[in-house]
């Protein structure tokens, strides 16, 4: 009788490249090193689901940092990746936990120090040689930047411009791995400003997509329109936001075992003017228009749709005046849409065709 051999999907997202996903990984962390010339660390989310405040614990196939699976493909907590391009000993260490057989009897497989099978499959599938206990990972770096003519130390957290200054979300994994650092930094006697944020030229190389993630964008789009449209087909059946939810997630979700995009928003009437509403639980109305906001993601790719209609299938006068001025406002920016435009030119086309009403 023919073993079959389990696929533990939810520790790997090759994006679709399959045998070509090692060489895909690996020529984006070179890029990535041509672009930053000194030291690199990155860590992967430190907690899976419920880690960090365990009676939230919830279901969610991928909860890895981005930039990790776009480097590296690996969607399992405790993971951190070392780049440094002047090595002449290794140039990519990836370090992990240790395998641990009772944190898998609850939560599945996942490889670790310690397991000589599971550490080849990670090689074959990032193609990183290196990979080490995390216990390991201050004094490497401390060594490998001590060793480093360049004083400098890059990591990647947000960073950006609101209102002409300088501004960071500081309350994600990523700024408190910044943090940390920087206080390692101090203590090892590093020059001021030798920590570097690599945010502008990570996302320089990773917002334009490859084959692999167009396709895998062209699939969560269609899996989520298709549920949009069944949804439609039944809505007469529903009487509150919830049972809307509900069945469109659940059609949504039975073509794809990536998960949502994000919790889905199915707000009547005055509840479409609360930007994130998700309470999602009030009856529906007839009179009203109900806007919805949904997707659902395939590999690592996520579709993000928002659709707004009259409950009674109809628009009243105003409901179509108010309609049409949006609709033409998406028309105008699809026109618009090319390579090399960016989303604030867009943005004002759309805003500019608003006020030509």
């Amino acid at each position: 009788m023919k073993k079959i051999k389990k696929v533990h999907s939810g520790i790997f997202r090759d994006g679709g490249a399959g045998a070509y996903a090692k060489r895909r990984y690996r020529d984006r962390r070179n890029k990535l090193m041509g672009k930053e010339d000194f030291l690199i660390v990155i860590t992967g989310v430190p907690y899976g689901p419920g880690g960090k405040t365990v009676w939230a614990y919830a279901h969610s196939p991928t909860y890895q940092e981005p930039a990790i699976m776009y480097l590296t493909g690996i969607n399992q907590n405790n993971v951190i990746l070392l780049l440094d391009p002047k090595s002449k000993v290794s140039t990519e260490i990836l370090f992990v936990s240790r395998k641990d057989r009772i944190m898998e009897f609850w939560e599945g497989v996942r490889f670790g120090v310690g397991d000589k099978a599971s550490l080849q499959e990670v090689q074959s599938v990032t193609g990183i040689k290196d990979v080490r206990d995390i216990g390991e990972f201050k004094d490497v770096l401390r060594e490998r930047f001590v060793k480093n003519k360049k004083k400098s130390l890059a990591t990647f957290w947000y960073e950006g411009i609101r209102k002409g200054r300088k501004t960071s979300i500081t309350t994600d994994h990523n700024y408190d791995f910044k943090k940390k650092l920087a206080a390692w930094l101090r203590e090892w006697k590093a020059p001021k400003g030798a920590l570097k944020n690599i945010i502008a030229n990570h996302f320089y190389l990773r917002l334009p997509l490859d084959k692999y993630d167009i396709k895998n964008a062209r699939k969560a789009q269609e899996i989520t329109g298709e549920g949009f449209r069944a949804m439609l087909k039944n809505f007469s059946d529903f009487k509150n936001e919830c049972q809307i939810q509900g069945y469109l997630e659940g059609k949504m979700l039975m073509n794809s075992p990536y998960g949502l995009s994000y919790p889905s928003i199915v707000a009547s009437g005055v509840n479409a003017t609360i930007l994130h509403y998700m309470k999602n639980d009030d009856p529906i109305s007839k009179n009203e228009m109900i806007l919805i906001d949904f997707g659902v993601r395939w590999m690592t790719m996520h579709a993000d749709i928002t659709r707004t209609f009259p409950v009674s299938g109809k628009f009243n006068p105003m409901q179509k005046l108010l309609y049409e001025i949006v609709l033409n406002g998406q028309r105008e920016v699809e026109k618009a849409a090319r390579a090399g435009i960016t989303i604030d030119e867009l943005n004002n086309v759309c805003w500019q065709s608003s006020m030509m009403v």
